[in-house]
C-alpha cells in the first residue's frame, strides 16, 4: 500500500511539474526526462521498485496521460480504511490518468 501511495504522490508531483513547465514554455515537455532536467526540479520519474519509467504521453496541446503500475486497488483500500476515492483512484496493474494543463483566465 505504501509503495502505491508513493506512486500516487510522485504522479501528483509530475502533474504539478507539467503545469509549471507549461507556464514557462507554453508547451508540454516532450518526455519526463526533459521535465526532470528543468532547473530547480527534483522529480522522480520512475517506479520506486523496479525503476521502470512512468508512462507519459502528450495527447494534445494541453492534454497528456500519466501511467504507472500499481499493486493495490484503491477501492479495496477505501473499504479497509475509509479512504475516499480521489483523483488517483486505480485498480491493480497498469493504470493511466488523462490530465490537462488549465488555461489561466
Amino acid at each position: 500500500v505504501r509503495l502505491d501511495e508513493r506512486r500516487e504522490a510522485e504522479l501528483a508531483r509530475i502533474e504539478n511539474a507539467v503545469s509549471r513547465y507549461w507556464e514557462t514554455h507554453a508547451r508540454q515537455p516532450a518526455d519526463l526526462a526533459a521535465l526532470a532536467r528543468q532547473p530547480g526540479v527534483s522529480l522522480r520519474v520512475d517506479d520506486p521498485v523496479d525503476a521502470t519509467p512512468y508512462g507519459y504521453e502528450v495527447l494534445g496541446p494541453r492534454r497528456y496521460r500519466l501511467c504507472a503500475v500499481f499493486t493495490t486497488d484503491t477501492a479495496a483500500r477505501a473499504a479497509d480504511n475509509g479512504r475516499p476515492d480521489d483523483r488517483w483512484a486505480h485498480a491493480i496493474g497498469r493504470q493511466c490518468f488523462d490530465r490537462s494543463t488549465e488555461e489561466k483566465k
